[in-house]
């Protein structure tokens, strides 16, 4: 008996169980390696994807359009991209799905000198503006305009290519230019020799989502578990990088040539677009319909969609994990203007002033977005009121006196 059990045990010993299979993504990004990207890098380098049950591979990619098109053929799985893009695409045909918001705000703006004074929209009258011939910005800034009642006979908007609107406007061709936060406007402050600060659009009342989990519907319906743990494990990444900055933005660093300081810079000013107001009640990713109509809505008015897509098949939030998304205690949830920020949306609940334009910007009287109808429009709160002229009903409204420094 012995004997035995001693020949069964040898035979155990020398048997080596198979691991449990691994799902396979192709994970695309919006574009090359950037310092928002690193809770992505974070949970690839610390295991939580394979923890998961996921072998993820991450690609940069050459802007939103490339990776919807990229998802929608099935030549990635799953993909980041900037939500105007995917609902344009969605009605369009892309066969993909949005399944969590990463990046709750927009987040470009005009970027100006400070000693400028461009510091609310009506102040871009009678100055220069550099504008890109295409893109996310371009759709957006008209309807900037029409929301905050700008005269834009009295803008001199000037087309440049990509990559030019920041040296146009350091050399003086331009009084300020449009961009993003961690892109353009990080490249203007740190090369300028005097103060440079951005208005973010979103200050004023542009309330959409911008970059967005996308995935390709055959592989949900085929694999929605494997979506489920993706969601879960990018999430999990958002909340360790939270707590471990830099940490993270290493991950990012060991992952392109780009330094690991304008790597660390660019995701201190993303990571207040990541952890909102919005996210803080709802959970990081968390979405809905009433904010995606609006999305839509800037597409239909001032872009190049036809008609507006029905949301549930546009997005959805089932696989977005219940609980999930709150920082751990102590997480750092950006730099100080994040703090503001978040001080501003508490404020935000008392003397609002109804919609500018009923039939389009509604939500400005619903209190939902913390604009500057729902007074405590920007980053500081300054508390400065000016008269709602087109208020459709009587009162002020709050807007703060300077943009981000």
């Amino acid at each position: 008996m012995r004997a035995r059990t001693a020949i069964i045990a040898s035979i155990a010993a020398g048997l080596s169980w198979p691991a449990a299979a691994q799902t396979d993504i192709t994970f695309h990004l919006d574009f090359l390696v950037n310092g928002y990207h690193a809770p992505f890098y974070i949970a690839e380098a610390n295991g939580f994807y394979e923890q998961a049950g996921l072998d993820v591979t991450i690609n940069p990619g050459r802007g939103s359009t490339d990776a919807v098109a990229t998802v929608a053929s099935g030549n990635a799985q799953i993909g980041f991209a900037d939500a105007g893009a995917v609902a344009q695409a969605v009605a369009n045909g892309a066969p993909v799905t949005v399944v969590a918001v990463i990046l709750q705000e927009a987040p470009y703006g005009i970027i100006s000198y400070a000693e400028e004074g461009i510091d609310e929209p009506t102040d871009l009258e009678g100055h220069s503006l550099a504008v890109v011939p295409a893109g996310a910005t371009t759709q957006a800034l008209p309807a900037f305009f029409a929301l905050n009642d700008v005269n834009t006979d009295e803008v001199e908007a000037i087309t440049y290519n990509f990559g030019a609107t920041v040296p146009s406007f350091l050399s003086g061709q331009v009084d300020a230019t449009i961009g993003y936060l961690f892109g353009e406007y990080l490249a203007a402050r740190n090369q300028a020799d005097r103060d440079v600060q951005i208005m973010r659009f979103y200050d004023w009342g542009f309330d959409v989502y911008s970059n967005s989990l996308i995935v390709n519907n055959d592989f949900l319906a085929d694999n929605p578990e494997a979506v489920r743990a993706f969601v879960a494990a990018t999430i999990e990444g958002v909340e360790y990088a939270m707590a471990n900055p830099e940490e993270a933005v290493q991950a990012a660093a060991d992952n392109t040539e780009t330094p690991f300081e304008t790597l660390l810079e660019q995701f201190q000013v993303a990571l207040p677009l990541i952890y909102n107001a919005d996210a803080e009640a709802n959970g990081i990713g968390s979405m809905d319909a009433e904010k995606w109509d609006r999305t839509q809505r800037v597409n239909v008015d001032y872009g190049e969609q036809a008609e507006m897509v029905p949301t549930d098949t546009l997005y959805t939030t089932e696989f977005l994990p219940q609980g999930a998304g709150r920082p751990p205690p102590g997480a750092a949830v950006g730099d100080p203007r994040g703090a503001r920020r978040r001080q501003a949306v508490r404020c935000a609940g008392s003397d609002r002033a109804g919609s500018r334009s009923p039939s389009f910007w509604h939500f400005l009287s619903s209190g939902r977005s913390p604009s500057i109808a729902a007074c405590c429009c920007a980053l500081s709160c300054r508390h400065r009121r000016t008269s709602s002229a087109k208020s459709s009903t009587a009162g002020t409204a709050c807007c703060c006196t300077r943009a981000i420094r």
